[in-house]
């Protein structure tokens, strides 16, 4: 009997560890505007907070290009969303600023 106990009480430390372990899961987001700005954001408890501080880190006129969760570390969101090293060019049409011509 205290052996069956003792297997219980470790199955249920390993079930709330893991539970507990993707409580501290974060979301991440990627914002990029024209030329080479661009900003990510990683470790936020909410989407809404990755996208405001994506788009706060992008300092201008920029757009979320996703987000993702289980984003918890710089190098994730880089790895996701590396910063651009070349111009970005707008397209057009739907969701965009600029019209299609």
């Amino acid at each position: 009997m205290h052996k069956r106990l003792i297997i219980l009480a470790s199955f249920l430390v390993l079930m709330g560890a893991g539970s507990i372990s993707t409580a501290w899961a974060g979301w991440g987001c990627a914002a990029r505007g024209s030329g080479t700005l661009w900003g990510n954001s990683w470790k936020a408890p909410t989407e809404q907070r990755a996208i405001n501080l994506a788009m706060v880190n992008c300092h201008g006129d920029c757009y979320i290009v996703g987000c993702s969760p289980d984003v918890n570390t710089l190098k994730q969101a880089a790895a996701l969303w590396p910063a651009p090293t070349t111009s970005i060019t707008h397209g057009c049409g739907f969701g965009r600023h600029n019209k299609c011509p």
